[in-house]
């Protein structure tokens, strides 16, 4: 509810209000007083008025201030809500990149392994004789007939 339609209400209940002081009976208290009573009840009244005239303005200001104060909560809320989905855009867009980022370094990982051929050599080994066993070299010159 903004300033203009609480305004607005409050014109409406004032209307209703005077609506209802017209249309009773004037009554008149003072009808059996002395002079000095009358004066001391019409200061009084006044004061009642002064008062609730005080009352009213304080009121008023106070619903200004809690107007604004509102008016400030809901740009605040407004920045929130759009910081919060910037956020979330922002974690989806890095998601985004680091699933990229896996995958390149995978492509650069396997464009490098491809590049000149496989860097390790396949070798046959036999299975009879151990990785532990040395090379025996004499045993080899031996063996070799020539061809």
């Amino acid at each position: 509810m903004d300033t203009d339609e609480l305004r607005q209400l409050i014109v409406q209940k004032r209307e209703l209000l005077a609506r209802e002081t017209f249309s009773r009976r004037a009554f008149n208290r003072c009808e059996n007083m002395s002079d000095e009573m009358k004066d001391r009840y019409v200061e009084y009244l006044i004061e009642r008025l002064e008062n609730a005239e005080l009352d009213n303005r304080a009121m008023k200001l106070v619903l200004e201030d809690l107007t604004k104060e509102l008016s400030r909560s809901n740009q605040m809320l407004e920045k929130l809500n759009e910081s919060q989905s910037l956020l979330e855009e922002e974690r989806k867009s890095r998601k985004s990149l680091e699933r990229e980022i896996t995958k390149l370094k995978e492509q650069l990982k396997s464009a490098r392994k491809n590049r000149f051929g496989s860097k390790k050599q396949s070798v046959k080994k036999d299975d009879s004789g151990s990785d532990d066993d040395p090379v025996d070299r004499e045993k080899e010159k031996d063996g070799f007939d020539g061809t």
